[in-house]
């Protein structure tokens, strides 16, 4: 069963999230690299916010690289692309600003709750959870976070949350 985490961020915010996945010993992971290769790792704090890829994986430390599972792509024979499905990793889409308006994010668990390596990534994904949980503010629809500087940016009007065709606020402090 998948779980996941929404939020609206920015790139300090998302920065924080990952100092803290860092922390926990989890690492990022190539998302495609050329078929028969070795996907290469790094850590999660140099990943930006201004990153050109729209998400992201983690690998928890308990895992080594061989264990991510990879496809090759159908129509770009030579390259291969992680299956999340199949994996042990979160996936990160750390969303993005346009002006005035964040766009949501979310860390996002697709393994299958039957695979070996399940109950170890749930908890590296619910650390994190956890943390959001901890230090970021809920929406008053109670559906997504807001990371700390996304809060404070909302508060003083210089931010202005969109989903859905609402407006969205802080839950009041």
């Amino acid at each position: 069963m998948s779980k996941q985490v929404r939020f609206f961020v920015t790139k300090d915010d998302i920065a924080a999230l990952m100092s803290v996945a860092d922390q926990l010993g989890c690492r990022v992971i190539a998302r495609v690299i050329p078929t028969e290769s070795t996907p290469w790792v790094e850590s999660p704090t140099k990943v930006t916010h201004d990153s050109e890829a729209a998400f992201f994986y983690l690998l928890p430390s308990e895992f080594a690289v061989v264990e991510a599972f990879y496809q090759e792509l159908e129509f770009e024979p030579g390259r291969s692309k992680l299956i999340a499905r199949t994996s042990p990793v979160i996936e990160v889409s750390p969303g993005s600003v346009a002006g005035s308006k964040p766009i949501e994010g979310r860390i996002y668990l697709q393994q299958d709750d039957s695979h070996p390596r399940y109950s170890t990534t749930l908890r590296y994904f619910d650390r994190l959870r956890n943390w959001i949980r901890k230090n970021w503010t809920k929406t008053d629809d109670g559906k997504f976070f807001l990371g700390e500087e996304t809060t404070r940016l909302c508060r003083s009007g210089n931010f202005q949350l969109l989903y859905g065709g609402k407006t969205l606020q802080p839950i009041p402090e």
